[in-house]
């Protein structure tokens, strides 16, 4: 395994990350995982990262995985809450330019980390439609069905936890019982607290950003998605598409986890890409550093 177990502070209390230090002049990638999940499901992009010598880490937010609970629900289970603990461990770790992968829930605290932080110099979101905080937008950006109303639900019992885990994954991945017991270990506040955050609009309108950024953003999104309105996705004006088009890969809402090597091929792809000083980046950490395509 190339990454280490590591816990850090932060305003919220002690959260528990996988971390890789290649040195302080490579390339730097965070990984953000998705509701009620935690960091593990990003091991096959740790591996790929760390592999090629990029700094990496994948953290648990506040109150789920083996982080602790937060000691401010409604300030942290919220957009803001959120991209501000991964700053604190940002300065913790000292590293400077950084490239951003979120999936769902981590996708759109990305997006609050790519307005908000001035380290962020590429953006990759997957399963995640950039939204403004409103419920007019959630309910274009989502598709309404039994299972999203599961992710703003407070309490779990085993078969909430089996259910909402199995829709996040797909169902060609077999969940296993260690993946439900940390789905229903999540505090619940987490979601209530995503809920209400969400409806009196804490957070950037993530629309207006992706429109009109110039930071590179790579959309990935599996056709068979059940929580995401691909046409929302594909109806959006952007401001730096990757590509000029969201990449679609034959998979549902955890498509780095369900079809990892074509994920990691387009994450490759856009590393090697933009990474680079050539790309034209605010790029100081990466100065002599490519990443492999192949």
């Amino acid at each position: 395994m190339p990454y280490d177990d590591a816990t850090f502070s932060t305003r919220f209390g002690t959260l528990a990350a996988l971390v890789h230090r290649s040195g302080p002049s490579a390339p730097s990638v965070v990984f953000l995982h998705g509701n009620s999940a935690s960091k593990e499901l990003f091991a096959s992009q740790l591996n790929l990262c760390a592999n090629v010598g990029m700094n990496c880490l994948a953290v648990d937010f506040p109150g789920h995985g083996k982080s602790e609970k937060a000691s401010d629900p409604q300030a942290a289970y919220s957009m803001p809450g959120y991209a501000g603990v991964v700053t604190d461990i940002l300065n913790d770790l000292q590293w400077g330019d950084v490239h951003i992968v979120g999936w769902s829930l981590g996708g759109h605290v990305a997006l609050e980390l790519m307005y908000d932080n001035p380290r962020v110099t590429g953006c990759m979101i997957v399963g995640t439609p950039p939204i403004q905080m409103s419920e007019e937008s959630v309910a274009a950006a989502f598709l309404p069905t039994t299972t999203m109303n599961l992710a703003f639900k407070p309490d779990f019992d085993r078969e909430d936890a089996r259910a909402y885990g199995q829709a996040m994954l797909g169902d060609c991945v077999a969940i296993t019982n260690e993946f439900v017991e940390r789905v229903q270990r999540t505090d619940g506040n987490a979601r209530l607290w995503l809920a209400r955050n969400g409806i009196a609009g804490n957070g950037i309108d993530q629309k207006a950003l992706a429109e009109t950024s110039t930071i590179p953003l790579a959309v990935v999104h599996g056709i068979h998605d059940v929580f995401v309105n691909l046409n929302y996705l594909q109806g959006l004006k952007y401001g730096n598409l990757w590509r000029g088009e969201v990449q679609l890969l034959d998979a549902g809402h955890a498509s780095h986890v369900e079809r990892p090597a074509e994920f990691n091929k387009l994450l490759k792809a856009f590393l090697a890409e933009t990474c680079s000083p050539a790309a034209g980046n605010r790029t100081p950490a990466t100065a002599g550093h490519s990443i492999p395509t192949n």
